[in-house]
């Protein structure tokens, strides 16, 4: 799973920041953020249910995210609450793709498949 470790090294090579959505087992959504112009570097997971433990806990966070409220539109940040907190979410893959959508990120879940209008970077 990526972290904010990954996306800082990203942010400096490109000068811009960079988020990361990862799963682990459609079990639980990490994300992780690095905005080096705010100072920012962040890593949170949500888990499916409160009891799963399957990930770092020492590097990850489960609170809502904050700073992403920042990174939607105004209409969205209370929908974007509710996804995190939303407990009706089978899969994390779900989570994450709702996510992705307030945020008008595309979800890539294969480096054999590049959405249309994206290049990818070797």
């Amino acid at each position: 799973m990526p972290s904010s470790k990954d996306t800082s090294q990203l942010a400096e090579i490109f000068g811009v920041p960079v988020l990361a959505c990862s799963l682990f087992d459609s079990d639980v959504l990490t994300i992780s953020y690095s905005g080096p112009e705010r100072g920012i570097k962040a890593d949170y997971a949500r888990p499916n249910v409160p009891e799963y433990m399957e990930f770092d806990s020492d590097t990850y966070q489960t609170q809502f995210p904050e700073f992403l409220v920042d990174l939607c539109g105004e209409d969205a940040r209370e929908r974007l609450r509710e996804i995190w907190a939303g407990e009706e979410y089978v899969f994390a893959d779900d989570r994450m793709y709702d996510i992705c959508g307030l945020l008008g990120a595309q979800a890539l879940y294969s480096g054999d498949e590049i959405p249309e209008g994206f290049i990818p970077i070797t």
